[in-house]
């Protein structure tokens, strides 16, 4: 079996991402795609990039042209187990003391080793600005007429609540069904409720 490359990232609260490689080295019969031979080493490597698509700020989807991360400066390929890379917004083009913006990021790995170039792919969602939205949507029903229950006043929020809810869970589902369209479209539709929130 040939070096097959796998990967793991995912969000930060600050609204950064962690960066892993997790190929591990060859074993048979447990780990045949592993770095070692008979598959290429790690000191085969002469090149390791990490191509970062963020999300376009309408469909919430990559865009097409990437923001590459020199890997190989970083220690990468490698088969430390736990060796992890802070990714920065700042790193993939948002300004100082920005986060991260909703929406689905595309990492692209990519490693050559031997003259053959190995590519791993995986898509994050980032919900954070539609999660501080529904958390401010259920202070506002609970708040409103003195609280859920005591008036009509909270009806709409508390609607607004749970079909948020109910979205950010779609959105989450999708991306584990690899449909990550139907992801970007469920936090789309959750930011529209709230009509942004700028101040999260």
């Amino acid at each position: 079996m040939a070096l097959s490359l796998n990967i793991s990232v995912t969000t930060l609260t600050s609204g950064g991402f962690t960066f892993s490689e997790t190929t591990g080295s060859y074993s048979s019969p447990n780990n045949e795609g592993g770095w070692g031979a008979p598959n290429p080493t790690l000191m085969d490597a002469t090149a390791a990039v990490l191509d970062v698509y963020i999300p376009d700020s309408t469909t919430l989807l990559p865009i097409n042209t990437a923001i590459t991360l020199n890997m190989l400066i970083n220690g990468y390929p490698s088969t430390t187990s736990g060796n992890s890379l802070l990714i920065t917004p700042q790193q993939i083009g948002f300004a100082v003391g920005q986060s991260a913006s909703d929406g689905v990021y595309q990492f692209v790995y990519r490693v050559t080793a031997d003259g053959t170039e190995y590519t791993k792919t995986q898509y994050v969602l980032v919900y954070s600005e539609a999660q501080c939205c529904i958390s401010k949507l259920a202070v506002k029903a609970i708040n409103e007429d003195g609280g859920c229950g005591c008036g009509s006043g909270c009806g709409e929020s508390m609607t607004d609540f749970e079909k948020g809810m109910l979205l950010i869970e779609a959105a989450k589902y999708s991306m584990t069904c690899g449909v990550t369209s139907s992801a970007a479209k469920a936090i789309a539709h959750v930011n529209e409720i709230c009509g942004g929130c700028s101040t999260c």
